[in-house]
């Protein structure tokens, strides 16, 4: 993973290094690991930031994933309440302006 011997392996963190193998424009650009928390529920959603760094023993360019906690539903979850409609044809009179 990262080439810094400050690493240590952290549940829900992991580094990507610049793909060495890239011989297509579909190819990844970087590739890596990052180990999982125990407590992660697969299939469930989780915030994740990603941020740019260099070795300091190579300096070759990494990306740090770090994963965040568990994205909650929103609260709103009826749905908007419509707007009244007319009833006849009489109700839209006065919104004519001639």
């Amino acid at each position: 993973m990262a080439e810094n011997s400050s690493w240590e392996d952290k549940p829900g963190e992991g580094y990507a290094h610049p793909a060495k193998n890239k011989t297509q424009d579909w190819h990844d650009d970087f590739s890596g690991q990052i180990i999982i928390p125990a407590d992660a529920v697969p299939g469930e959603r989780y915030w994740m930031s990603v941020k740019d760094g260099v070795s300091q023993n190579s300096g070759n360019p990494y990306r740090r994933i770090k994963l965040g906690n568990k994205v909650q539903a929103s609260n709103e979850t009826s749905a908007p309440t419509p707007a009244p409609k007319a009833e006849t044809v009489d109700d839209f009179k006065d919104d004519i302006p001639f």
